[in-house]
């Protein structure tokens, strides 16, 4: 998923506004040394923060990591990752999977309700997909997380509503065909896309959910949706999984970092989820909130997009492999984000199985990218059109990140680059759209599998390949890969397609981040997995 660098990444991330100084590679904020202030309000309300305007409140249709944080909270899907990494029964109770691989029988929980005390049934899973992928809906993303169902296509171009694939055999047990074995399956169908919604309510509000349809059987229900101030959502007495223990949580949406950490010291905010790598540095360096700070293994990637057809001359593997020699990854990692994570081998994060042997290193050689150009025709950059390079704004850490290429690029190949703060939901529908051509984006895993990096995002007929790339030896290894029901087989192919990936240099990965997050001492069970902070279910404060 896209991390707000969001996510993206996002989502998910979080930078501040800090007075930078780049040229220098030194940042500062004002907080002074010393423990947090003493947990503050009412024992029974968790107060955090949300870095940006909810993208959308249609699960159908969010991009982005923080926002699914939201989503997670009030809706559920069949299957959910544990703080384990791992798949599990979420509104199926189990699944059965036939010898072949093809067929999924999903047998639901008894007693599940929606927030208006609704029970949920086998018909609501059929009906929620089916909304998800209608043309109606829009959302560009359902398609790519309920892929492989069978009838899905017919769905999608809106030649049939019915979404064959998807058999209810009672009230409790949904039957689910695919097209080929997937083993990842179950693990696709933990996202905010996948979500079971309440037909009646959406029905009253244009079959979208809006803030008077935001009904599902999550935890948490919404009470009051104040846009550019905050969601407040309250536990639902009738949660299937018991009642919260918390009665309230307060999303603040405070899109300035630095009155979010500000907020945090005073004890005005519990939880500040995915700091900023800046403001926990210098933490780090003055051995303050240390008791607070909670830095967690994450499957993020971050990277240098280039897009194929915006940009036709990134076709060409010369070129893009100059332009990743040229960038200081080094330089990228230690001014931008004070040495916190590491350089990226490759796309696939630590922690993904099946990750197998990783590409040679990237090294940072500006003589090699300077060849290269000249090879591609454009010695010295001449001839060579102006390119403008996109980001996220109020994210200062991507900003540092922007700075550092675009002059990467004009010292080392004498490519003139501009840069671009583009507001978060513009700046993914420029995304989806494949209309950005050059921009810092990243990429959080949505389940823990190769397949969601590598098929999901470079295959030539993957929905979310907003590069554009093609290389038709890479989508027969992954597709060998995607359909194998063997680890070791799944490994090997991956790891040919990852290093077939890197030598086109289809992406400029330049790091892995772990996650990085303040928790108030007084908070306990507030738990997280390497995708996202999860539901506070069973988070209590003292």
């Amino acid at each position: 998923m896209n991390s707000v660098l969001k996510h993206p990444c996002a989502c998910l991330t979080a930078t501040a506004a800090l007075a930078l100084v780049l040229a220098g590679g030194c940042t500062t904020h004002t907080a002074s040394p010393g423990a947090s202030t003493p947990n503050g309000g009412s024992k029974s309300v968790l107060r955090q923060m949300m870095l940006v305007e909810p993208t959308s409140l249609d699960p159908a249709s969010v991009p982005d990591v923080t926002t699914s944080q939201l989503v997670y909270h009030t809706f559920e899907c069949l299957t959910r990752f544990s703080d384990k990494n791992e798949v599990e029964p979420c509104l199926a109770e189990k699944w059965d999977v036939s010898s072949d691989g093809k067929t999924y029988t999903f047998h639901l929980r008894k007693g599940v309700k929606f927030h208006n005390g609704r029970e949920f049934t086998a018909e609501d899973v059929k009906y929620s997909w089916e909304r998800a992928l209608n043309p109606h809906t829009a959302s560009p993303q359902a398609a790519n997380y309920l892929s492989g169902i069978v009838g899905l296509a017919d769905v999608v171009k809106g030649t049939k509503p019915n979404l064959t694939g998807v058999t209810v055999l009672d009230t409790n047990t949904v039957k689910v065909e695919i097209d080929k074995p997937r083993a990842y399956f179950p693990g696709m169908l933990t996202m905010p896309q996948d979500s079971i919604v309440c037909k009646e309510a959406v029905a009253k509000t244009d079959w979208k959910v809006t803030a008077d349809s935001f009904i599902g059987t999550g935890p948490f229900k919404l009470e009051a949706y104040k846009p550019g101030q905050q969601i407040s959502l309250v536990a639902f007495d009738d949660y299937w999984g018991g009642k919260p223990i918390l009665t309230r949580i307060e999303m603040q949406v405070i899109l300035d970092k630095q009155t979010a950490y500000d907020n945090f010291k005073t004890g005005a905010l519990d939880v500040f989820p995915d700091m900023p790598a800046n403001f926990y540095a210098i933490d780090r360096d003055r051995k303050q909130l240390q008791a607070e700070y909670r830095v967690s293994p994450y499957a993020l990637m971050r990277y240098v997009g280039l897009q194929e057809t915006r940009q036709p001359l990134f076709k060409n593997p010369d070129i893009r492999n100059a332009i990743a020699k040229a960038i200081d990854r080094e330089e990228i990692l230690n001014v931008a984000y004070k040495s916190i994570g590491s350089i990226a081998s490759g796309v696939l994060p630590d922690g993904v199985p099946m990750r197998g042997a990783l590409p040679p290193a990237l090294q940072y050689d500006k003589v090699a990218a300077a060849a290269l150009l000249a090879k591609a025709g454009f010695p010295g950059g001449k001839g060579f059109p102006a390119l403008t390079l996109s980001y996220i704004q109020k994210e200062p850490e991507v900003e540092a990140v922007a700075v550092i290429i675009r002059r990467n690029l004009k010292e080392n190949l004498g490519i003139e680059v501009s840069i671009s703060a583009r507001e978060a939901g513009e700046f993914y529908a420029a995304e989806n759209k494949h209309s950005l051509e050059f921009w810092v984006g990243g990429w959080i895993a949505d389940y823990l599998d190769p397949q969601d990096f590598l098929s999901t995002l470079f295959k030539t007929d993957a929905e979310l390949n907003f590069f554009d790339y093609h290389n038709p030896k890479f989508d027969a290894l992954c597709e060998k890969a995607d359909t194998s029901n063997v680890p070791a087989d799944r490994e090997k192919l991956y790891s040919e397609a990852h290093s077939l990936l890197m030598s086109d240099m289809a992406v400029v990965p330049f790091m892995f981040g772990p996650r990085v997050s303040l928790v108030h001492t007084g908070v306990k069970n507030w738990r997280e997995c390497a995708l996202y902070v999860l539901p506070n279910s069973k988070t209590t404060k003292e």
